[in-house]
């Protein structure tokens, strides 16, 4: 397994809901979303051919000859399809990438009375959140915001950013209803087992020289995010496959409606006009933090082990999460995950592994003893790993800097344990037999030793050092020679009782607590 250094995770503020406001009617989109060849042409037709759902339905393609379809199939609809502009602003937050011809189409269909429907046939390389931010408040704040920020842009695309703000944002006058990613039964499994990048398989033409995902990261976006998850092509594997697949499917997503299918044929219902889309639900709903949230202690070959509620170990798939109190020593951690060579000897090396073979997917957050002020963020699919700076651990924030939500600042302090607050290990590892002693035995090998954890502390417990001075003692004592993160902005002058009270446990002679590592919940 190796760490692909994607690019940046950025910390943003979670959108508390597509706004569904009174006044003009919200026109409802339904986002299909999928690779290429899974079947989402199939189902689009099928959908227009459909009676059911008594929707005049307008189609937004990406490639008008795919769809092929006569006039007979589009006398009660309306197809068209706009060529996709990114205008990218100067200050780089993929929030304020602005789809200029989505919107501008979805602006003009609004106006439409005739139409009552949008579905919008994605390209299999798109991700459905970045369509979904679209929809979102903070998106047309964004856009209101933008237009003096923006570089090089043509006076049409100007036009479009305001009409849309004039609008009030395009969550005033559309809605998404339902995201649907089509998957291809038969390729499914071998899409983990691959360390293709999207340029590899779709050619460098398709793929801007800045996009690093692979084929696995893609599959697991797509999956994770949707609400509703159509297997098609069931009759392309055998019944036992076809659970395996629906198994693994469920600990993906665990909130998504999931529907087989052979030929894209399902009740149009379960697609058209089901109001199921939420996008905290969406952005928080995957399968990893699911788990985070519903663990108990389990009984292990190696003792009790948190890990998620048992379920019935069917067909082989199944998860669980490693969780420790301890930080990593970044060297072992490296040595681990990062030490080798060439792509296609990693997918080697990674089928042959007694305990990473079997994992599919695994994300979480992870704690490294030289940069004691940060969390990373840790996302594997398939072969390849993506580390990344998560932003400041809560423990590091004054109160103000939290969330307002009562609830949400509970499940915060939820996460709190000992003196260093919410800093911690939680790693969430899906797969088919995943063996959880053998995973957590890697991992312990990668802390930092009780010995070690005494000196840490003994540096973080100094009064008389700054934030940079300790981080500079660390990184003495400990290799680190992971990429460098963006630096912390905080008040370096932040004294303890600024920060939040559940991190104020930091004294002097810490016992063994700390240095032996348990497990616990999450959120973020």
């Amino acid at each position: 397994m190796v760490i692909h250094s994607g690019r940046l995770a950025e910390s943003i503020q979670m959108p508390t809901r597509l706004e569904q406001e009174p006044g003009p009617k919200q026109l409802p989109v339904t986002l299909l979303s999928g690779f290429l060849g899974s079947g989402k042409t199939t189902l689009l037709k099928h959908i227009l051919k459909s009676t059911d759902h008594g929707l005049r339905i307008a189609v937004i393609v990406n490639d008008m000859s795919q769809l092929n379809i006569d006039a007979a199939l589009i006398k009660n609809h309306k197809v068209s399809k706009p060529t996709e502009k990114v205008i990218q602003l100067q200050n780089g937050c993929i929030c304020c990438t602005l789809r200029g011809d989505l919107l501008s189409e979805l602006g003009r269909l609004a106006k439409q009375n005739d139409i009552e429907y949008v579905i919008i046939e994605s390209t299999g390389i798109s991700e459905p959140m970045q369509v979904a931010e679209t929809f979102t408040t903070e998106f047309s704040t964004a856009m209101l915001q933008a237009e003096d920020q923006m570089a090089d842009v043509d006076d049409a695309s100007t036009k479009i950013l305001r009409e849309i703000a004039e609008m009030g944002g395009l969550h005033k006058i559309a809605r998404l209803d339902t995201t649907v990613t089509v998957i291809d039964a038969f390729n499914l499994l071998s899409n983990f087992d691959t360390a293709e990048f999207l340029s590899d398989r779709y050619g460098r033409d398709e793929i801007i020289p800045e996009d690093e995902r692979t084929i696995s990261d893609l599959m697991v976006d797509q999956i994770e995010f949707a609400d509703v998850l159509m297997i098609n092509k069931i009759e392309t594997v055998d019944s036992a496959t076809r659970e395996r697949i629906t198994r693994l499917i469920n600990l993906l997503n665990p909130n998504a409606k999931v529907l087989l299918s052979s030929y894209s044929q399902v009740d149009v219902r379960e697609i058209v006009a089901t109001n199921r889309f939420d996008f905290v639900r969406a952005a928080s709903g995957s399968g990893w933090l699911r788990s985070l949230h519903e663990m108990t202690l389990q009984q292990t070959g190696n003792g009790e082990r948190l890990a998620p509620k048992p379920e019935t170990l069917e067909y082989g798939i199944n998860n669980f999460v490693y969780s420790a109190r301890r930080p990593f020593h970044p060297r072992r951690l490296f040595s681990l995950d990062f030490d080798q060579p060439e792509t296609e000897e990693i997918l080697k090396n990674k089928r042959n592994h007694p305990a990473f073979a079997s994992i599919l997917r695994s994300k979480g957050f992870f704690w490294l003893c030289t940069r004691p002020f940060q969390f990373g963020e840790w996302s594997q699919a398939g072969a390849m790993l993506t580390v990344g700076c998560g932003g400041p651990w809560f423990a590091e924030l004054p109160d103000q800097a939290w969330p307002e939500d009562k609830d949400v600042r509970k499940s915060i302090e939820n996460d709190f344990a000992g003196p260093w607050g919410d800093r911690r290990q939680e790693l969430v590892f899906i797969g088919e037999g995943v063996d959880p002693d053998a995973i957590s035995a890697l991992l312990d090998g990668c802390l930092i030793s009780e010995e070690e954890m005494q000196q840490w502390e003994g540096v973080m417990c100094d009064s008389k050092l700054d934030r940079e001075e300790k981080m500079e003692i660390l990184a003495d004592v400990w290799e680190d020679g992971w990429e460098d993160w963006p630096e912390l902005d905080l008040d370096d002058d932040q004294d303890d009782h600024t920060k939040h009270r559940a991190s104020h446990a930091l004294v002097v002679g810490l016992g063994h607590e700390v240095g032996s590592h348990k497990h616990h919940n999450h959120s973020h």
